[in-house]
């Protein structure tokens, strides 16, 4: 059982008292004319016991459903303490909004990732998102004059024609998945557009924006997260390989599209200098568009499936009557936020409700929560299509405000629009739907939806030889070890790995001269893939992901991913 921690005096509603019972427990009533335990109370009853109020975003529990626990620390701490990790939270709307606007006092300059902030990181020029005045505001205005509503407006037949040309193949199917098949893929070739990146360029791409956001098994946060930006030595990583050609062509190539408005751009900076924008700065802006152009609207269009799948009867009220699914959107965005936490680097000693925050340390903005918050919202935990929907925090507040809300809230008119268009009712497949954990989105990893259950089930048996074939092979298991040479781009390396399979459970260590031996974690085997991770210590921190396949002499060959970077490996069986 977890301890509780709170900051502050516990907000209590009127006419209500508190018992302790037990150590970490609690029971509330209004007063009523009976006994409760033996105490004599009067006056109408609601009574309840309550587990001890813990919050953390690393919980996998709590971040399946995270507004039970947030609505107790709206009114039991409105300012809340995490001794575990070190953090404040606010999560009433009216502090957040205050919060939100006061950037002097709270900061996004080092970061507004927990993560990010307590490694001290360093953003990469041109990431106005992490930046405060004057260097935000001269970054985000030289992106304000190419990214206008008009101009995302203007796109929206293209991002029509891409949504069409994923879900027309998904007719006549049964069913089809709202993140596979629908929000990995339009979001991904809009963004690719936009910025002029090549069409078969543009997975690898959206694979890079969205690496080392996944928590661990574990939960906790990613030891190596500060690396997806910057080195050890402050230097970006593989950015330059990985979009530096772009770049280059584009200069030589002009087109009408992000890149080469940002190569051509001029403007003043912090000194009173006209200049165009360095190779650093477009490609920290190129980062920033990468990862919000794909993640967040990824997430909308799932928490969209999803939501509307609960509600069943406002499916079928959108499918009549399309008019109403841009308020409907707006509502998915209020309901089920896709960044529901942003984290502040508190500047000055402030205090909140008697409580002091000391300068230097770590505030949860939780958005999602000021977003249910019963003082701002009538029913804030009803969904509804049809609701007058004042200022929500879902894409922030005051000089932070989301540029790209625009572009995210056509894109999830846009696909839901479409999919009406062709599937007018679906319920979800639970059996294979995945919610994703990470520290910066919350979502789905796969939301399978059926449309109609006579076809789904006749694809799904398609498939049920070769799942015969994968649990046979799993069945048969793994125990071995391998010699393994690793193709590191400053020559190769070499480990050995031990690995036993129970069922689709993989353990093992991985040995090497430099790091002596480790176990690994998170070991999967399918029957046709292992995986695992391994933590690496030296020059810098970091887990990196082994991901292999065995063929009929029993070796291994795949790949390691290492900070955006795919390095290959092969292994042959140690002799018993």
């Amino acid at each position: 059982m977890r301890k509780e921690h709170t900051a502050g005096p516990k907000a209590s509603s009127p006419g209500k008292a508190t018992l302790d019972l037990r150590s970490g427990y609690n029971v509330a009533w209004n007063p009523i004319n009976t006994e409760v335990f033996g105490l004599k109370v009067s006056g109408k009853m609601n009574a309840k016991v309550d587990s001890p109020l813990y919050y953390d975003p690393y919980d996998f529990d709590i971040d399946e459903n995270p507004y039970p626990v947030w609505k107790r620390m709206r009114d039991e701490a409105p300012l809340y303490y995490n001794e575990k990790y070190d953090f404040y939270a606010l999560s009433r709307y009216e502090d957040v909004t205050k919060c939100l606007k006061d950037f002097a006092t709270y900061s996004s300059a080092k970061g507004t990732i927990m993560e990010l902030i307590k490694a001290g990181f360093q953003p990469p020029p041109g990431m106005f998102i992490f930046e405060d005045p004057p260097l935000h505001d001269i970054h985000r205005d030289i992106l304000r004059r190419l990214f206008t509503p008009r101009a995302i407006a203007a796109v929206e037949p293209k991002i029509r024609e891409f949504t069409t040309q994923v879900l027309d193949p998904q007719i006549g199917k049964g069913g089809f998945d709202f993140i596979k098949d629908l929000g990995s893929e339009m979001p991904m070739r809009t963004i690719g557009m936009l910025l002029g990146i090549p069409e078969a360029d543009q997975a690898k791409f959206r694979d890079f924006s969205l690496e080392g956001l996944d928590l661990d098994e574990s939960g906790a946060p990613a030891v190596d997260f500060e690396f997806r930006f910057n080195g050890k030595d402050g230097d970006p990583i593989e950015v330059n390989d990985l979009f530096g050609a772009y770049l280059d062509w584009r200069e030589q190539n002009p087109s009408d599209d992000l890149m080469t408005q940002l190569l051509t751009s001029e403007f003043v900076d912090e000194t009173g200098t006209q200049r165009r924008l360095s190779r650093e700065e477009i490609l920290g802006y190129v980062r920033l568009l990468a990862g919000a152009g794909n993640e967040t609207t990824t997430r909308l269009i799932g928490w969209t499936g999803k939501v509307l799948a609960d509600h069943p009867e406002q499916l079928a009220e959108l499918a009549k009557d399309p008019s109403l699914i841009n308020n409907a959107i707006d509502e998915v965005l209020r309901f089920e936020p896709p960044s529901p936490v942003q984290a502040r680097y508190v500047t000055r000693d402030v205090e909140h409700y008697g409580q002091i925050v000391p300068k230097g340390s770590v505030i949860l903005l939780l958005n999602a929560s000021a977003n249910r918050d019963e003082r701002k919202f009538k029913d804030p935990d009803t969904f509804n299509i049809r609701r007058k929907i004042d200022q929500t925090l879902t894409f922030g507040h005051g000089l932070h405000f989301c540029m790209g809300s625009h572009l995210a809230k056509l894109e999830g008119r846009i696909a839901l629009e479409e999919v009406l268009k062709r599937f007018p009712s679906w319920k979800v497949d639970w059996e294979n739907a995945k919610q994703a954990r990470t520290s910066t989105v919350r979502g789905w990893e796969t939301l399978p939806v059926i449309t109609d259950e006579a076809k789904w089930k006749q694809e799904q048996n398609k498939n049920r030889p070769q799942e015969k074939a994968v649990s046979n092979a799993t069945e048969a298991g793994i125990d071995n070890a391998w010699d393994l040479v690793i193709k590191a781009p400053n020559g190769e390396q070499r480990s050995v790995v031990t690995l036993k399979s129970e069922g689709e459970v993989l353990t093992g260590t991985i040995t090497n001269p430099e790091f002596g031996e480790q176990p690994i974690e998170g070991g999967k085997y399918d029957g046709e893939t292992l995986t695992w991770k391994s933590k690496v210590t030296k020059p810098v921190k970091l887990t990196v992901t082994y991901s292999a396949t065995v063929d009929a002499d029993n070796n291994i060959s795949g790949h390691i991913k290492a900070m955006m970077t795919k390095i290959p490996f092969s292994g042959t069986p140690v002799a018993k």
